[in-house]
């Protein structure tokens, strides 16, 4: 006969955590369990709902973070192009002195 529930211990296998979180969690509700016996019994079911929650959220939260930080890091109106480079005085530029040969 299949089991439809997990031991404590199981579900946080399947979840990758420890068993302490997973008690955590039906304490605070987030979890559904029984109490049979001195353990809790998990449905599988709600197992899976919790880790497809999970990582909804989490997804939508990096999504976000992601938005506001292309917000912050793009400025609102149009890219400003960069200044010219001043070049300086080159050699060539130095303005010549006319010749005055046979003026004088």
């Amino acid at each position: 006969m299949a089991s439809y529930t997990y031991s404590v211990d199981e579900a946080a296998k399947e979840m990758g955590t420890g068993p302490k979180v997973v008690l955590k969690l039906i304490e605070s509700g987030e979890l559904g369990a029984a109490k049979m016996g001195s353990g809790y019994r998990v449905r599988i079911a709600d197992v899976h709902k919790h880790i497809d929650l999970q990582i909804s959220i989490q997804t939508a939260q990096r999504a976000q973070q992601q938005q506001a930080k292309k917000k912050v890091g793009q400025p609102q109106t149009a890219p400003v192009p960069p200044a010219p480079k001043h070049r300086g005085r080159k050699r060539n530029d130095i303005p010549t002195i006319p010749n005055f040969v046979g003026l004088a």
